[in-house]
């Protein structure tokens, strides 16, 4: 009689373990549905920009006072662009006279974010540090010069999806014409304040007076756009020079008494496809140990 009993309570005890573990590998299951369909919910989301994205960027680490290396300063000089490695920076051809290239410090630039409503809405905002010294072009005699200003790429094929290049401060008269197909993403109208006297800025145009061409619309100071991102549509071209990653041009004609800069930013945020991978890495872990916990579970 007491052996039966004992052979009925082990039975049940081992009855009520395979519950509790029926009970946790259920639970397990239901834990891993949830991650899985809450990863495959958030995908769509980070691929799509959408009005509250936002992407935070670095820019070229760039002196704040100086000018560009070279005898003309015309380069080369080679920076560190955060996130990607070094870009070298060059000017070429200028005509009727030479121009050398300066370090500016745009103060008025510091910790903003894009505040163009149209351009947020179709590709998010940008927003920055106080990274924002950039490379000045001053034309100081009376007619209009012309020259080429370029950003090699150093470090392998720069990521067309986190590379970013500014141009700033066109007047009205002046374009740059970008050495390959992209899009105008964002841009930073400088208000009127004590750094910038003559604000608000004229808003930048791109691809109104040529395919690729930035010029001015004339709605501000004449003298002056925003900051303005551009953001090429695929890999850099090697147009000029023999870096590994390929070079980024800008053609300009520049009317007299006309002061513009440029720089390179990049971001680091991961892509969505690296996000994605991280999800499923994420789901085979969590698979793994549920089936270790089912194993040691019938083990028992």
């Amino acid at each position: 009689m007491l052996a039966s009993t004992q052979t009925k309570l082990t039975a049940s005890s081992h009855g009520d373990s395979a519950i509790d573990s029926g009970r946790i590998r259920s639970r397990l299951e239901n834990i891993s549905i949830r991650l899985f369909y809450a990863a495959a919910a958030a995908i769509p989301l980070l691929t799509a920009r959408s009005v509250n994205a936002q992407t935070s960027l670095t820019y070229l680490v760039v002196p704040p006072s100086g000018s560009l290396p070279g005898a003309g300063n015309d380069g080369p000089g080679v920076y560190s662009l955060p996130g990607y490695g070094n870009v070298e920076v060059t000017m070429s051809n200028p005509n009727p006279s030479p121009l050398g290239a300066t370090y500016f410090d745009q103060l008025n630039a510091y910790n903003e974010t894009t505040n163009n409503a149209v351009e947020n809405a179709h590709y998010g905002s940008f927003t920055w540090g106080t990274d924002t010294q950039r490379f000045d072009v001053y034309n100081s005699v009376p007619s209009n010069e012309t020259y080429q200003f370029n950003f090699t790429f150093l470090s392998g094929a720069p990521n067309p999806a986190d590379l970013y290049f500014v141009v700033d401060g066109l007047a009205v008269g002046t374009t740059a014409t970008v050495s390959q197909a992209g899009n105008l993403v964002g841009e930073y109208q400088f208000p009127y304040s004590a750094y910038y006297p003559a604000g608000p800025s004229s808003t930048t145009l791109y691809g109104v007076v040529g395919p690729e061409t930035f010029s001015s619309a004339g709605d501000g100071d004449p003298l002056n756009t925003g900051w303005a991102l551009w953001q090429p549509s695929s890999s850099i071209l090697n147009n000029t020079g023999t870096g590994g990653g390929g070079t980024l041009s800008f053609d300009v004609n520049q009317i007299p008494g006309d002061g513009i800069g440029f720089t390179v930013g990049y971001t680091t945020v991961p892509e969505p496809t690296s996000l994605g991978l991280l999800c499923v890495g994420t789901m085979g872990l969590l698979s793994r140990r549920r089936r270790r916990a089912s194993e040691k579970s019938f083990a028992a």
